[in-house]
């Protein structure tokens, strides 16, 4: 299986915010399809509509790029930021969701209550 390179985890992480953006910061279970279909009608206005797609993903960007930092400084006292590292790690992925009040009913729930609590550890391990 061929490894991937950190632009394409970089991609998912955009598009995780994309859409915690747009839904503000829901994700309904994927077992109720009226919710997930009202869901994606949501993300899909969006992204037909142009401008405003640009406009969200700009701010994405901005948002994906704000969160690294400060993930990174707290975890790593460096303004440099290692996104290979950063990419790896479910930490990160949370310390996302936390920050966004994010709320995800596709998670196990004692990680999205853990997420919730915003007393998330920042390991910087492989």
């Amino acid at each position: 299986m061929k490894k991937k390179d950190t632009s394409t985890k970089v991609k998912y992480y955009l598009l995780m915010i994309f859409k915690y953006i747009v839904s503000d910061s829901d994700c309904p279970s994927c077992k109720n399809k009226k919710d997930i279909e009202k869901y994606c009608e949501t993300i899909i206005s969006i992204l037909n509509d142009i401008e405003k797609c640009e406009e969200i993903f700009i701010q994405t960007n901005d948002k994906f790029n704000t969160l690294a930092q400060q993930y990174y400084q707290k975890s790593n006292n460096s303004d440099f930021i290692d996104y290979e590292k950063i990419c790896k790690q479910q930490a990160f992925t949370d310390f996302i969701l936390s920050e966004l009040n994010a709320t995800n009913k596709n998670l196990p729930r004692i990680r999205q209550n853990h997420i919730n609590s915003k007393q998330l550890l920042l390991p910087l391990e492989n």
